[in-house]
């Protein structure tokens, strides 16, 4: 995978995926992309990004409504939301070249193994995505607050600490990026770095839902601000039983609040999810966060009291 010929498949051409994927076209770098449902605004009027970092308008997109007509790419950038994964993989290798990767950019946990009987482990990258962006029209896509992503390989025995090292493949990827405002980094370790990111999701994600409230209203409410602590707690606890350690647990949980009040406004993209009518990513950040605490016989009741609540809404719309 030469630099100079990166070839990238956005997988998905959502809010995120279109984010990603217009900084990188933006750049230089040769990008395809693969949208559900209706595409034909885009193909008409281009694609645009408004952002406090930079607008991005492009004229012309390669987009496609069939995944089988993407040329094969060197990098695949798994966009879709985790509920669709299973209808994507299967089409994935018709796309890719013998060292292509899969960079997988679900909120969740656990959700590189779903790729694993359809692509070799050693092809499959996590991506940590931490960024506010939602869809004003079908072809304007409108980022408020963070831009970032993480990436680490992922093996076979990733739940074990220090099993992953930071590969040329990784370095690649980040310099492509590198060229975009997006702030990419590097990791050896995808389970820490999903399990901090499901600091975020856990206390956000389903009391966003259920409380049908914003970032900085679930900050500024005594009640829920309590709640998103015990929920962070619990998630620090699993962290411990797999041998990831935090220091001062207090003052991390304290910074990450403050991260949330950067968007204050914001709604996160379960509660999205939900007023829009469709299915919530509940098994991909709560239902596999428990399947994991369980295995070390960690328990998480607060969680697990959310995750029901959250699944009877689900259930019930």
């Amino acid at each position: 995978m030469e630099s100079k010929s990166s070839s990238y498949a956005v997988i998905g051409a959502g809010a995120v995926g279109c984010f990603f994927g217009a900084a990188l076209q933006q750049t230089g770098v040769n990008v395809h992309f693969f949208g559900h449902g209706d595409i034909s605004l885009i193909q008409r009027d281009g694609l645009h990004i408004r952002s406090p970092y930079a607008d991005i308008d492009l004229p012309q997109v390669k987009i496609y409504n069939d995944i089988t007509k993407i040329p094969k790419c060197d990098v695949v950038l798994l966009a879709v939301k985790a509920t669709q994964m299973d209808a994507v993989i299967p089409d994935l290798p018709k796309i890719m070249l013998p060292n292509s990767v899969v960079v997988v950019m679900q909120n969740g946990i656990d959700l590189e193994r779903k790729l694993e009987p359809t692509i070799p482990p050693q092809q499959i990258i996590g991506g940590i995505v931490t960024c506010a962006v939602h869809r004003e029209k079908r072809n304007v896509i409108r980022h408020t607050n963070f831009g970032r992503i993480v990436l680490a390989e992922y093996l076979p025995g990733w739940t074990d600490d220090g099993c992953c090292m930071i590969t040329e493949t990784l370095k690649r990827i980040t310099q492509d990026f590198s060229k975009t405002d997006i702030i990419t980094e590097m990791h050896e370790d995808l389970f820490l770095k999903r399990w901090e990111k499901l600091l975020w999701n856990i206390p956000l994600n389903p009391l966003s839902t259920i409380l049908n409230a914003t970032l900085g209203e679930l900050v500024e409410n005594l009640y829920s601000n309590s709640l998103m602590r015990d929920l962070m707690r619990e998630c620090l606890n699993v962290m411990l039983c797999y041998g990831r350690i935090i220091e001062n647990q207090d003052e991390y949980i304290d910074n990450i609040l403050k991260q949330f009040t950067k968007a204050a406004s914001h709604y996160t993209s379960m509660k999205i999810d939900y007023d829009n009518k469709e299915p919530m990513e509940i098994e991909a950040i709560l239902g596999n966060a428990l399947r994991l605490a369980e295995a070390k016989n960690c328990p998480m009741p607060k969680t697990t009291a959310i995750y029901e609540l959250i699944s009877y809404l689900d259930n019930k719309n």
